[in-house]
């Protein structure tokens, strides 16, 4: 005969009715009534340690998952940080560029409220902001 995976054993309360003492079962037959108390249950100790290795091999499982996501968020951070740091040189390189063709306005004598205007832009002309911007950009992309 085969070994219960548990046993219970009756709650001593409820043993002053037997004169046998305390009682064993190998299913939870108690509380069979409102007035007993819970009965002390027993697993088998091979299965107790199955069940510690078990949680043991998740607990080193999830050790592994959080380093693999730690390194994940701070490969994502470098990532980040090399796109601030790139956009940050693209808006630099776009900022020369655009005092670059406001030198050579000047250079050609074109007023300070003109190329405020093709900066800026003035809606009551029609002229949208960011007009220099876009002739830059356009005249880049043909050159490419």
């Amino acid at each position: 005969m085969a070994d219960h995976e548990r046993i219970w054993l009756q709650h001593p309360d409820d043993a002053i009715h037997n004169d046998e003492g305390r009682l064993w079962c190998e299913d939870k037959i108690w509380p069979d009534d409102d007035e007993d108390g819970e009965p002390t249950e027993y697993v088998r100790a091979d299965l107790l340690a199955e069940a510690r290795a078990q949680i043991a091999a998740k607990d080193i499982e999830l050790a592994e998952l959080k380093g693999q996501w730690e390194r994940l968020l701070a490969n994502y951070a470098s990532a980040d940080a090399r796109a601030e740091a790139a956009e940050a040189q693209i808006a630099a390189k776009d900022a020369a560029t655009l005092v670059d063709a406001l030198v050579v306005l000047a250079q050609h004598n074109i007023p300070p409220d003109i190329q405020e205007l093709l900066v800026s832009g003035d809606p009551v002309r029609g002229i949208a902001p960011g007009a220099l911007e876009a002739a830059i950009a356009g005249a880049a992309r043909e050159t490419e």
